[in-house]
């Protein structure tokens, strides 16, 4: 018997993620599908508690946007929490006829990469999958910003570029990423990361009630907080100083390549289209993230 072709195959059933929001501590069901035939075009839409009907990107770029450990968009009671790593796997599906419904504004923290959502997508779209592509658009922003510790600068390119240098506690990384292939393999299975100290300070402050010990990357500030918390936490193993909580790192200089899944993920807040330019960063944020963001819709 002759397989179908490709193109004659059913649809497959939708894709569930689900777990708790990583800040808010709430679970959040997301499912993500296939529209139906007949609306096979325009690209992802979005349907989030307390919005009214689907919502595009171009709906969520135009929220408020705030940033406290992660990006927010809109104002209570209707918003979207910790977007970022979902929108940054969605830069490689921004043709698909994707549908995502959320029954929680956080959405799952999940292993704290986009590594979960892009093969949950990729499952859907396997055409786009096999051969990860991103959408470019003209850019002639020239701009610099500059904070206590931290730089920002982007001016014109042939293509999208980014160098991140990373500078906190013992972490020296730098990492230039300049085409979607390596962003596809590294970028997105980058989990998050926390240093202990932070980690308990959000907790006092009522933050990150969702994070558990597969949430993410929980490193040590000095040798000293390593061997004092591993002899707390035996159980955790860690991966050698300064990492806390997992055997290994996915990759070599996880962190760095984690701070650029949360640029790519904030710029995609921008019509799932990365810039023609180069951009230079030195110890950002979201917050920087969202100023860039916003210079390039003035564009």
């Amino acid at each position: 018997m002759k397989s179908q072709p490709a193109t004659d195959r059913p649809a497959p059933g939708p894709e569930i993620l689900a777990g708790a929001g990583v800040h808010s501590g709430r679970h959040c069901r997301l499912e993500i599908g296939l529209r139906a035939a007949d609306t096979h075009s325009g690209g992802p839409v979005f349907s989030f508690p307390g919005f009214p009907g689907q919502q595009t990107v171009d709906d969520l770029g135009r929220l408020p946007r705030t940033a406290r450990w992660a990006t927010v968009l809109g104002n209570v009671p209707a918003t979207v929490a910790t977007p970022e790593h979902l929108l940054a796997a969605l830069l490689f599906f921004a043709e698909e006829p994707i549908s995502l419904r959320a029954d929680a504004p956080e959405l799952p923290g999940l292993d704290g990469s986009a590594l979960p959502y892009r093969e949950a997508l990729a499952r859907q779209a396997p055409s786009a999958a096999r051969m990860p592509a991103w959408r470019e658009y003209p850019c002639a922003l020239a701009w610099e910003d500059s904070w206590e510790d931290g730089h920002l600068s982007i001016r014109p390119a042939d293509r999208f570029r980014v160098r991140y240098v990373l500078e906190r506690g013992p972490l020296r990384q730098a990492f230039g990423l300049d085409d979607a292939a390596t962003a596809w393999s590294e970028i997105l299975p980058a989990r998050t990361f926390t240093f202990n100290g932070e980690w308990r300070a959000a907790l006092a402050a009522g933050l990150m009630a969702g994070a558990g010990r597969d949430s993410g990357l929980l490193l040590a500030a000095s040798e000293a907080e390593y061997r004092e918390v591993l002899s707390l936490h035996p159980q955790w193993e860690g991966g050698g100083y300064p990492l806390l909580n997992q055997p290994a790192w996915r990759m070599p200089d996880e962190p760095v390549k984690h701070k650029i899944l949360d640029l790519l993920g904030d710029l995609a807040l921008n019509g799932l289209a990365l810039p023609r330019a180069e951009i230079e960063v030195r110890n950002g944020g979201h917050s920087a993230h969202h100023r860039l963001l916003a210079r390039l819709r003035e564009c």
